[in-house]
């Protein structure tokens, strides 16, 4: 796990609360030939939209997206929180 794993239980329950728990995990899983270009988005639009997250956060979701390894053991945690 890297330092953005620390963020993703949080960030479930948020995705969980909104029902995009599957959504978010086919988007990481079947868009991952993107995932690189959308961290590029993020790192670039991260100083525009700290009003919505910490930059803390953006980064870690820019390093998230960036890892394959993580995108799938984040897509992982997300059917696992749908299912308990």
């Amino acid at each position: 796990m890297n330092d953005s794993s620390r963020y993703w239980s949080a960030w479930a329950r948020f995705l969980q609360r909104w029902g995009m728990n599957d959504l978010v995990a086919w988007g990481l899983e079947g868009l991952a030939p993107l995932n690189l270009l959308l961290a590029q988005v993020v790192y670039a639009g991260a100083p525009l939209l700290e009003g919505l997250l910490p930059r803390g956060e953006w980064q870690a979701l820019g390093s998230l997206l960036e890892n394959r390894q993580s995108s799938a053991a984040f897509a992982a945690l997300l059917r696992q929180e749908v299912s308990q």
